[in-house]
């Protein structure tokens, strides 16, 4: 059975192959092909001549009498490497920027001034009464920057408004690991009511000052006063 199965298989004849080869050529030679060759070509020639003027202008930075050409060669691919690096570096630290967090305190509208004379005891203040006239919204406010403002007095992250959330929690990662919770519940629901749909609700901002509360009442039996 296995013998007839194998006997029936035809061979491919030199003719055949002489015809896939000339479809294979027409394919090749074809205008949508040779178009796409052309772009390749273009685009790759364009970024040579780009890297060969770069190049030659890093070379130029170093004359002839000044060192052998085969160490401007080296330093001039070490420079380009570097601007390479120092691109992807930027291009990952714009990305995180834009899509993982918010530059809160010129979202808040903080002025320079207003946060260089800023005071977490203040803050608090400012949160209870927008709590006691159920303005839970502006109370969450207050008590992310009581929370906020309370970790730079206290050395753990310097509070700047061009900063996200993120490079915050990176510096109490590194300062105060304790804090990083809380400050991370915080900055999520203030960030959720802020620039998301959700509402405010009494127990859930209650909850929250209680627990700031207690931070910074913590701070003060330490020996530390908030600012005034």
């Amino acid at each position: 059975m296995e013998g007839s199965e194998l006997s029936s298989e035809r061979a491919i004849t030199p003719a055949e192959m002489a015809a896939d080869r000339e479809k294979l050529n027409e394919i090749l030679s074809g205008s949508e092909y040779g178009a796409y060759r052309t772009m390749a070509a273009e685009g790759e020639n364009a970024l040579k001549r780009l890297f060969l003027k770069l190049w030659e202008a890093i070379r130029g930075w170093l004359p002839d009498t000044a060192v052998p050409r085969t160490f401007a060669d080296v330093i001039a691919y070490a420079v380009i490497l570097a601007g390479l690096a120092l691109l992807i570096w930027l291009l990952i630290w714009i990305g995180r920027s834009l899509a993982g967090n918010r530059t809160v305190l010129r979202k808040i509208g903080l002025s320079e001034k207003e946060l260089r004379g800023a005071s977490s005891s203040r803050y608090m203040e400012q949160a209870l009464q927008a709590e006691r006239s159920s303005d839970y919204k502006e109370c969450l406010r207050y008590l992310f920057l009581a929370l906020l403002i309370d970790a730079n007095e206290r050395g753990w992250l310097r509070a700047e408004r061009w900063k996200a959330n993120g490079e915050y929690a990176l510096e109490l990662k590194a300062s105060k690991p304790e804090l990083l919770p809380l400050f991370r519940s915080t900055a999520s629901l203030f960030e959720r009511v802020w620039y998301g749909s959700m509402e405010a609700d009494r127990d859930s901002v209650v909850r929250l000052r209680l627990e700031i509360e207690a931070r910074l009442t913590a701070g003060e039996a330490d020996g530390y006063a908030t600012g005034e």
